[in-house]
């Protein structure tokens, strides 16, 4: 933790954020947050600021998550005379963990094919990342899908 800001009784996250960034240096820093922060204003004034955001998405960003859950739904392509393929960028990460009665799996996908589509701020690349988790007989499979600014190294 970098620093802090009071909210008033009538405020929430969203007011005090850009107050807290506008005090702190955010040159070379990444300013993480849950989807209430996937706001284009706060976005704009950190990277402006010399910094990157990574944000996750939700429903309080309707179309940027229609279109990272459509970026992010396997295709199957034609190929033959007059097809050729998509050309894609995924990056795919995966993670298998077992223990204490637990098994789990994650997947991170990254892909920069949005950041010439999306009217989001300075987007460089999108993230899925899945997760599936057993414990006994029982099975739970959970979606998240963000986005950022930083570019891939």
């Amino acid at each position: 933790m970098l620093d802090q800001e009071a909210v008033a009784s009538k405020e929430n996250e969203l007011v005090a954020a850009p107050r807290l960034l506008a005090r702190l240096s955010l040159r070379g820093r990444l300013v993480s947050g849950d989807a209430i922060f996937a706001q284009r204003s706060l976005s704009s004034q950190i990277v402006e600021a010399g910094g990157h955001y990574c944000w996750m998405v939700k429903e309080n960003q309707p179309t940027l998550l229609d279109d990272l859950k459509l970026l992010f739904t396997p295709r199957v392509v034609p190929v033959g005379k007059g097809w050729s393929t998509i050309p894609l960028d995924f990056v795919v990460v995966e993670q298998h963990e077992k223990g204490r009665g637990r098994r789990e799996y994650r997947r991170l996908t990254v892909s920069s094919l949005l950041a010439g589509y999306s009217d989001w701020p300075y987007l460089a690349q999108a993230f899925e990342l899945v997760r599936i988790s057993r414990v006994g007989r029982h099975i739970s499979r959970e979606e998240r899908y963000g986005i950022t600014s930083a570019p891939a190294y």
